[in-house]
Protein backbone atom coordinates (compact mmCIF):
# COMPACT_ATOMS: atom_id res chain seq x y z
CA UNK A 1 0.00 0.00 0.00
CA UNK A 2 0.83 3.82 -1.04
CA UNK A 3 1.12 7.05 0.08
CA UNK A 4 -0.11 9.80 -1.84
CA UNK A 5 -2.10 12.66 -1.42
CA UNK A 6 -4.33 12.31 1.96
CA UNK A 7 -5.96 9.31 1.96
CA UNK A 8 -3.58 6.06 2.65
CA UNK A 9 -2.07 6.09 6.17
CA UNK A 10 1.74 6.60 6.28
CA UNK A 11 2.30 2.85 7.98
CA UNK A 12 5.05 4.25 10.16
CA UNK A 13 2.82 6.40 12.15
CA UNK A 14 0.88 3.32 13.82
CA UNK A 15 2.65 0.30 14.80
CA UNK A 16 -0.60 -2.07 16.09
CA UNK A 17 0.72 -5.38 16.57
CA UNK A 18 -1.68 -7.77 14.84
CA UNK A 19 -2.27 -10.29 17.25
CA UNK A 20 -3.55 -7.36 20.05
CA UNK A 21 -7.01 -6.70 17.87
CA UNK A 22 -10.30 -7.22 18.70
CA UNK A 23 -14.56 -6.18 17.74
CA UNK A 24 -16.22 -3.43 16.81
CA UNK A 25 -19.72 -2.38 16.63
CA UNK A 26 -19.18 -0.30 13.28
CA UNK A 27 -21.19 -0.60 10.16
CA UNK A 28 -21.15 1.00 7.20
CA UNK A 29 -25.08 0.44 6.17
CA UNK A 30 -28.52 1.63 7.91
CA UNK A 31 -31.77 -0.35 7.83
CA UNK A 32 -33.65 -0.26 4.52
CA UNK A 33 -36.85 1.07 6.46
CA UNK A 34 -34.63 3.74 7.99
CA UNK A 35 -33.39 6.47 4.83
CA UNK A 36 -30.32 7.52 5.14
CA UNK A 37 -30.65 11.45 6.00
CA UNK A 38 -30.10 14.39 3.50
CA UNK A 39 -28.90 17.02 6.34
CA UNK A 40 -26.07 18.99 6.45
CA UNK A 41 -23.66 15.93 6.78
CA UNK A 42 -21.18 15.30 9.73
CA UNK A 43 -18.95 12.31 10.37
CA UNK A 44 -19.37 10.31 13.73
CA UNK A 45 -18.24 7.15 15.26
CA UNK A 46 -19.29 4.55 13.21
CA UNK A 47 -22.21 2.25 14.97
CA UNK A 48 -24.64 -0.50 14.31
CA UNK A 49 -27.63 0.03 12.32
CA UNK A 50 -30.50 0.06 15.54
CA UNK A 51 -33.33 -1.80 13.63
CA UNK A 52 -33.94 -5.38 13.38
CA UNK A 53 -35.03 -5.04 9.32
CA UNK A 54 -31.41 -4.78 8.39
CA UNK A 55 -30.22 -8.30 6.40
CA UNK A 56 -27.77 -10.90 7.27
CA UNK A 57 -25.86 -9.03 4.09
CA UNK A 58 -26.25 -5.85 5.71
CA UNK A 59 -23.54 -6.84 8.06
CA UNK A 60 -22.09 -4.79 10.87
CA UNK A 61 -18.82 -5.95 10.63
CA UNK A 62 -18.35 -6.20 6.86
CA UNK A 63 -16.03 -3.25 6.93
CA UNK A 64 -12.29 -3.20 8.40
CA UNK A 65 -9.20 -2.09 8.04
CA UNK A 66 -5.48 -3.15 5.98
CA UNK A 67 -2.12 -4.15 8.03
CA UNK A 68 0.96 -4.88 6.81
CA UNK A 69 2.82 -8.07 8.48
CA UNK A 70 4.57 -5.83 11.01
CA UNK A 71 1.68 -4.34 11.86
CA UNK A 72 1.22 -0.79 10.42
CA UNK A 73 -2.23 0.46 9.66
CA UNK A 74 -3.24 1.70 5.91
CA UNK A 75 -6.60 1.75 4.22
CA UNK A 76 -9.89 0.95 4.13
CA UNK A 77 -11.44 -2.06 3.07
CA UNK A 78 -14.79 -3.72 2.97
CA UNK A 79 -16.69 -7.09 2.49
CA UNK A 80 -18.49 -7.65 -1.02
CA UNK A 81 -20.83 -10.53 -1.82
CA UNK A 82 -19.21 -13.63 -3.68
CA UNK A 83 -19.89 -16.77 -4.63
CA UNK A 84 -16.94 -17.97 -2.83
CA UNK A 85 -17.30 -15.58 -0.03
CA UNK A 86 -13.67 -14.37 0.47
CA UNK A 87 -13.68 -10.95 -2.09
CA UNK A 88 -12.94 -7.62 -0.25
CA UNK A 89 -13.17 -4.63 -2.09
CA UNK A 90 -10.76 -1.74 -1.73
CA UNK A 91 -9.15 1.44 -3.70
CA UNK A 92 -6.21 0.20 -6.41
CA UNK A 93 -3.72 2.99 -4.68
CA UNK A 94 -3.37 0.98 -1.76
CA UNK A 95 -2.28 -2.06 -3.16
CA UNK A 96 1.33 -3.24 -3.65
CA UNK A 97 3.60 -5.85 -3.41
CA UNK A 98 4.07 -6.19 0.96
CA UNK A 99 2.16 -8.86 2.57
CA UNK A 100 -1.42 -7.23 3.59
CA UNK A 101 -4.17 -8.69 5.69
CA UNK A 102 -7.48 -7.34 6.47
CA UNK A 103 -8.94 -7.13 9.77
CA UNK A 104 -12.48 -6.65 9.51
CA UNK A 105 -14.74 -4.47 12.09
CA UNK A 106 -11.54 -3.60 13.62
CA UNK A 107 -11.42 -0.94 16.64
CA UNK A 108 -9.17 0.13 19.18
CA UNK A 109 -6.28 -2.36 19.55
CA UNK A 110 -9.03 -5.26 18.97
CA UNK A 111 -9.77 -8.00 15.64
CA UNK A 112 -13.11 -9.43 16.73
CA UNK A 113 -13.65 -11.13 13.39
CA UNK A 114 -10.07 -12.21 13.15
CA UNK A 115 -7.41 -11.73 10.59
CA UNK A 116 -7.45 -12.53 6.63
CA UNK A 117 -4.28 -12.42 4.56
CA UNK A 118 -4.90 -10.99 0.86
CA UNK A 119 -3.81 -14.22 -1.24
CA UNK A 120 -4.68 -12.26 -4.65
CA UNK A 121 -5.39 -9.13 -5.74
CA UNK A 122 -7.83 -8.17 -8.69
CA UNK A 123 -6.88 -5.02 -10.48
CA UNK A 124 -7.91 -2.66 -13.88
CA UNK A 125 -5.06 -3.31 -16.64
CA UNK A 126 -5.47 0.48 -16.78
CA UNK A 127 -4.70 1.10 -13.38
CA UNK A 128 -1.71 -1.02 -13.59
CA UNK A 129 -0.57 0.70 -16.46
CA UNK A 130 -1.16 4.50 -16.10
CA UNK A 131 -2.81 4.49 -12.82
CA UNK A 132 -5.78 6.01 -14.51
CA UNK A 133 -8.35 7.16 -11.64
CA UNK A 134 -11.12 6.05 -13.06
CA UNK A 135 -9.79 2.74 -12.45
CA UNK A 136 -8.59 2.82 -8.71
CA UNK A 137 -10.40 -0.17 -6.87
CA UNK A 138 -9.12 -3.31 -6.45
CA UNK A 139 -10.94 -6.35 -5.78
CA UNK A 140 -8.53 -9.31 -3.00
CA UNK A 141 -8.91 -12.76 -2.07
CA UNK A 142 -8.51 -13.24 1.36
CA UNK A 143 -8.02 -16.13 3.34
CA UNK A 144 -8.61 -17.08 7.02
CA UNK A 145 -5.36 -16.94 9.18
CA UNK A 146 -6.69 -19.34 11.99
CA UNK A 147 -8.66 -21.91 9.97
CA UNK A 148 -10.54 -22.50 7.07
CA UNK A 149 -13.47 -19.92 7.62
CA UNK A 150 -14.83 -17.70 4.64
CA UNK A 151 -14.59 -14.02 5.54
CA UNK A 152 -17.97 -13.61 4.64
CA UNK A 153 -19.89 -16.14 6.72
CA UNK A 154 -18.24 -14.34 9.56
CA UNK A 155 -18.56 -10.77 9.03
CA UNK A 156 -21.12 -10.45 6.71
CA UNK A 157 -20.75 -8.73 3.47
CA UNK A 158 -22.37 -5.70 1.30
CA UNK A 159 -23.33 -5.84 -1.88
CA UNK A 160 -21.59 -4.77 -5.53
CA UNK A 161 -23.73 -2.27 -7.01
CA UNK A 162 -23.18 -1.29 -10.67
CA UNK A 163 -24.62 1.25 -13.51
CA UNK A 164 -26.64 2.98 -10.70
CA UNK A 165 -27.19 6.72 -10.19
CA UNK A 166 -24.52 9.49 -10.00
CA UNK A 167 -26.84 11.06 -7.24
CA UNK A 168 -28.32 8.85 -3.66
CA UNK A 169 -28.16 9.36 -0.25
CA UNK A 170 -24.84 7.18 0.49
CA UNK A 171 -23.02 6.25 4.14
CA UNK A 172 -19.59 6.47 3.64
CA UNK A 173 -17.39 4.81 6.82
CA UNK A 174 -13.60 4.60 7.03
CA UNK A 175 -10.77 4.46 9.43
CA UNK A 176 -8.84 8.10 9.38
CA UNK A 177 -5.12 7.62 10.31
CA UNK A 178 -5.34 9.56 13.22
CA UNK A 179 -8.39 7.35 15.00
CA UNK A 180 -8.24 3.67 16.48
CA UNK A 181 -12.14 2.93 14.76
CA UNK A 182 -13.93 3.75 11.78
CA UNK A 183 -15.75 7.21 11.03
CA UNK A 184 -19.20 7.43 9.30
CA UNK A 185 -20.80 10.28 7.12
CA UNK A 186 -24.41 9.97 6.06
CA UNK A 187 -24.66 12.09 2.71
CA UNK A 188 -25.38 12.27 -1.01
CA UNK A 189 -23.20 11.01 -3.72
CA UNK A 190 -23.22 13.62 -6.62
CA UNK A 191 -22.05 13.32 -10.53
CA UNK A 192 -18.73 14.81 -10.54
CA UNK A 193 -18.07 13.60 -14.35
CA UNK A 194 -19.23 10.80 -16.73
CA UNK A 195 -16.79 8.71 -14.28
CA UNK A 196 -16.26 10.14 -11.27
CA UNK A 197 -18.63 10.80 -7.85
CA UNK A 198 -17.95 12.94 -4.81
CA UNK A 199 -19.47 13.68 -2.34
CA UNK A 200 -19.09 16.43 1.05
CA UNK A 201 -18.23 14.75 4.30
CA UNK A 202 -15.74 16.42 6.90
CA UNK A 203 -12.90 15.00 8.72
CA UNK A 204 -11.91 12.01 5.96
CA UNK A 205 -8.27 12.49 6.03
CA UNK A 206 -5.32 10.29 5.88
CA UNK A 207 -6.17 6.39 6.04
CA UNK A 208 -9.63 6.40 4.51
CA UNK A 209 -8.85 5.40 0.94
CA UNK A 210 -11.00 2.23 0.36
CA UNK A 211 -13.44 3.32 2.68
CA UNK A 212 -17.06 2.40 1.25
CA UNK A 213 -19.86 4.44 -0.03
CA UNK A 214 -23.38 2.38 0.79
CA UNK A 215 -27.19 2.61 0.36
CA UNK A 216 -29.71 2.25 2.65
CA UNK A 217 -29.86 -1.15 1.17
CA UNK A 218 -26.27 -2.40 2.12
CA UNK A 219 -25.15 -1.84 -1.53
CA UNK A 220 -21.74 -0.55 -2.18
CA UNK A 221 -22.17 1.77 -5.02
CA UNK A 222 -18.94 3.92 -4.38
CA UNK A 223 -15.50 4.16 -1.79
CA UNK A 224 -13.07 6.69 -1.35
CA UNK A 225 -9.77 6.83 -4.44
CA UNK A 226 -10.88 7.76 -7.73
CA UNK A 227 -9.94 11.53 -8.77
CA UNK A 228 -6.46 12.62 -6.55
CA UNK A 229 -6.96 9.15 -5.00
CA UNK A 230 -9.81 10.08 -3.05
CA UNK A 231 -9.06 13.89 -3.12
CA UNK A 232 -6.77 16.59 -1.35
CA UNK A 233 -9.48 18.11 0.85
CA UNK A 234 -10.42 16.26 4.03
CA UNK A 235 -13.66 17.49 3.54
CA UNK A 236 -14.37 16.42 -0.11
CA UNK A 237 -14.54 12.83 -1.42
CA UNK A 238 -14.13 11.23 -4.78
CA UNK A 239 -14.95 7.71 -6.06
CA UNK A 240 -14.74 6.04 -9.82
CA UNK A 241 -18.04 5.41 -10.92
CA UNK A 242 -19.14 1.70 -10.64
CA UNK A 243 -19.94 1.03 -13.87
CA UNK A 244 -19.84 -2.02 -16.38
CA UNK A 245 -16.10 -2.05 -16.57
CA UNK A 246 -16.59 -2.79 -12.44
CA UNK A 247 -18.97 -5.27 -12.86
CA UNK A 248 -16.26 -7.31 -15.35
CA UNK A 249 -13.53 -7.25 -12.97
CA UNK A 250 -15.76 -8.34 -10.15
CA UNK A 251 -16.78 -11.52 -12.64
CA UNK A 252 -12.86 -11.55 -13.28
CA UNK A 253 -12.53 -11.74 -9.52
CA UNK A 254 -14.94 -13.91 -8.13
CA UNK A 255 -13.10 -16.67 -10.70
CA UNK A 256 -9.57 -16.54 -8.59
Amino acid sequence: MVQRHRRPARYPRLRLALLAMALLVPSAVVAASAPLSESAPRATRASAPSSPAATARLAEHAVGALFTADGARGCTASVVHSPARNLVLTAAHCVNDQDVFFVPAYHDGQRPEGTWKVVDQVLDERWDDGDDPDFDLAFLVVRDTDGDRQVEDVAGALELGTGGPYEQPVRMTAYPADLDHPISCDGRSERWSATQLTITCPGFTEGTSGGPWVTAAGTVVGLIGGYERGGYSDDVSYSPYLGPDVAALYQRATTR
